[in-house]
């Protein structure tokens, strides 16, 4: 069961070192390449940037006075489904299923934030796989834990876990759902700069209320 637990660790630990150490490659205001693209076909062609905006040490208040925050606009969503789980997004977002080995499907704006899903079945316990994960993400990463609530998503236990951590000088913040149906463990995390994280929040929940697991 430990190796079941460390290889699903492994698995959230390259998918959020992928994302954020391609984000580093260049200072926050150049753009980003993060390919999204199918490996199983030649997507040349559709292959688009997803840029991250990050800056260092700034809180929410200053966030609130730079982007000028208004949160009454909710974006046209649609929906992607598959036979484990659906979930809504925003109409205007990339989305590329098996981006790499480890992710069922990735979703993203052209400049803000990303968010992918992945699965793997596993014998250990959501709350050992979380603790597993976050210490993990601390000796792995250097991440702070800034929360670590147990909630409920899709009528079951789960956990909504927020990390923030430097990676080249570049302030990152994740968000990850984590939830266990019967043997099937499941994550969903966010990702981006801190700014584009804290200005997107309200977007985000809305995203993650709209997860739904299939019974079948």
């Amino acid at each position: 069961m430990e190796r079941k637990i460390i290889f699903a660790v492994f698995i959230i630990i390259m998918m959020v070192m992928n994302s954020c150490l391609s984000n580093s490659e260049q200072q926050y205001s150049t753009s980003t390449n993060i390919n999204v693209s199918d490996p199983k076909k030649d997507n040349t062609s559709q292959s688009t940037e997803l840029q991250t905006t990050n800056k260092t040490n700034i809180d929410s208040n200053v966030i609130a006075q730079e982007y000028n925050i208004n949160n009454a606009s909710t974006p046209k969503m649609k929906t992607y489904s598959n036979n484990l789980y659906s979930v809504s997004y925003p109409s205007d977002w990339l989305c590329a299923e098996h981006p790499n080995d480890f992710v069922d499907v990735a979703f993203g704006q052209q400049v803000g934030i990303a968010f992918s899903i992945f699965h793997v079945d596993i014998d250990a316990t959501l709350s050992e796989i979380v603790n597993s994960g976050n210490n993990d993400m601390k000796t792995q990463l250097g991440a702070n834990v800034l929360s670590n609530n147990k909630i409920k998503l899709c009528n079951i236990d789960a956990y909504k876990t927020v990390f923030r951590f430097y990676t080249n000088g570049i302030d990152c913040k994740q968000i990850s759902y984590t939830l266990k149906k019967g043997a099937t463990y499941y994550n969903i995390r966010f990702n981006g700069g801190v700014i584009d994280i804290d200005y997107n929040k309200d977007l985000i929940e809305t995203i993650i209320q709209t997860f739904e697991l299939k019974t079948n």
